[in-house]
């Protein structure tokens, strides 16, 4: 039988986990896109390019994958888990748009140092959330508090999927190396 102590525990490690998967996985989602050759499928869950907004996938994508392993493990045991999760990733990713704009605003420019390094707290803080939200919100653990928060997610997915193809041509979405938005046009020829 499982015990409250023992359950937290697991969730602990579960959310730790989570991190070094996130992180790990993250990292090596950047080279995904031109390393299968500007598929577009792929595109839907990695960057297309180095604007900020496809960014967000390196953390959205991993963070999702690892959440359906952590239900199973833990998540099942502790009913505000997905609510807790959804909400964690958003955290997240808010934390990479405001740390890189507040960074750039600060010093002029990004540089790849400080924006791994952005990445990992923001990653981070995800888990850790994941694990204090999950443990102590319990007006997550509401059949309403989830439908929201995985329709939420539902519109945020879906706002990914349309801006890959149809970014809008603001800051947020444009590449700050080729200075252009979208798929590279390399790869959109193919595509």
């Amino acid at each position: 039988m499982n015990t409250p102590a023992k359950l937290r525990k697991t969730l602990s490690r579960t959310c730790f986990l989570s991190f070094l998967f996130t992180v790990s996985v993250g990292c090596l989602l950047h080279f995904a896109f031109a390393l299968s050759g500007g598929n577009t499928v792929v595109g839907t869950f990695v960057p297309v390019n180095e604007s900020v907004w496809e960014h967000e996938k390196l953390l959205l994508t991993p963070a999702l994958l690892f959440a359906f392993f952590e239900y199973f493990l833990c998540g099942k045991s502790f009913p505000a888990f997905p609510a807790a999760k959804v909400y964690a990733i958003f955290a997240g990713m808010a934390s990479i748009l405001f740390l890189h704009y507040t960074l750039v605003g600060a010093f002029g420019e990004s540089s790849l140092p400080v924006d791994i390094a952005v990445f990992v707290f923001s990653c981070g803080l995800t888990a850790l959330l994941t694990g204090y939200l999950t443990e102590k919100a319990s007006r997550l653990a509401s059949d309403g508090a989830t439908i929201l928060a995985l329709s939420l997610l539902a519109f945020l997915l879906f706002l990914f999927l349309y801006f890959t193809f149809h970014p809008p041509a603001i800051e947020l979405f444009r590449d700050p190396l080729s200075e252009d938005f979208g798929i590279p046009e390399l790869y959109a020829a193919q595509g």
